[in-house]
């Protein structure tokens, strides 16, 4: 509900701000290298309407939604102009909010059948491991690294892009950005 209540916040605060703005200023936008096709499966439809997320996490037969953290949004208007707007990325350095933050966050259990979905509009190329002392472990594109990571408990970030409508006089996607948040269990 929190999530929901921060996204409608700041799409009505886009939509009041755009008469404000100029249109946007083209700027070359470095393509994001998909995750490997082996590790990232079709979403079948049945299991988009079953798994509203933007990424979930299916393992041990059981399915696993993240934490999705808003972290930034742009926004365009059919004459197109344009607002972004930025929230606060989760912070590791900040150890007082960071240990409540991940006291809340799914946990899942790695298995050999341990598989990522995206939604048909969500692209992500990335994940950041860390111990549960906040320090970085592992950055990768290649999610069949998570089984390197020896017997233990890790959070797992993986930041996504995700895509609404196509606004042809901006030449852009409205999008956001978001910071999907999970604890990982590596059994012995």
């Amino acid at each position: 509900m929190k999530k929901l209540l921060v996204f409608v916040l700041t799409i009505c605060l886009l939509l009041c701000l755009t008469a404000c703005t100029q249109p946007p200023v083209p700027e070359s936008v470095p393509a994001e290298p998909p995750i490997p096709e082996d590790e990232i499966q079709e979403t079948p439809e049945e299991k988009i309407s079953e798994n509203p997320g933007f990424l979930w996490i299916e393992t041990n037969a059981e399915v696993f939604l993240p934490y999705d953290h808003w972290v930034w949004s742009d926004s365009y208007e059919e004459d197109g102009s344009g607002l972004c707007a930025d929230g606060e990325p989760i912070s590791t350095e900040n150890y007082r909010d960071f240990v409540n933050f991940v006291d809340d966050l799914p946990c899942v259990t790695y298995a050999d059948d341990f598989v990522i979905f995206l939604d048909e509009n969500v692209t992500g190329s990335s994940f950041t491991v860390y111990a549960m002392n906040h320090s970085e472990l592992m950055q990768g594109s290649n999610f069949s690294k998570l089984q390197e990571l020896p017997a233990g408990e890790y959070i797992v970030e993986i930041p996504i892009k995700v895509r609404w409508d196509y606004v042809e006089a901006a030449d852009a996607y409205n999008s956001s950005g978001y910071e999907c948040w999970f604890r990982l269990i590596m059994p012995e």
